[in-house]
């Protein structure tokens, strides 16, 4: 299985939950769409922090927290495309950078010690 689309199934949150626990360490699927979906996004941002194989996410219509979702991108390597709304883009990118920019402050070593 490559493709996993449950957009508008009408999945419970605790089913997603179980579904991304299920994709944590799957290899195999690349393009995993849920739009229309409510779901556990502290659970997404788990799958997508550890999850190495998924390169293509539609979220639309989540409405997920643009902090949860940038918190699960941080670390992820192998997505190379993210859908959402065109108006929650920009709340995500600057939830992104603002981890970032969190991140590189704490690898600082501190100048009183």
């Amino acid at each position: 299985l490559t493709e996993l689309n449950v957009s508008y199934c009408d999945l419970t949150p605790q089913s997603c939950v179980s579904m991304f626990k299920a994709l944590k360490h799957n290899s195999s699927l690349k393009k995993l769409d849920i739009y229309g979906t409510k779901f556990d996004q502290e659970a997404l941002a788990d799958m997508l922090s550890c999850n190495q194989s998924l390169t293509e996410l539609d979220i639309r219509g989540c409405d997920c927290q643009p902090k949860a979702l940038a918190i699960g991108l941080l670390h992820n390597t192998t997505l190379t495309k993210v859908t959402v709304w065109f108006r929650e883009k920009d709340s995500i990118m600057a939830a992104l950078e603002d981890l970032r920019r969190e991140e590189r402050h704490a690898q600082q070593p501190d100048p009183e010690v």
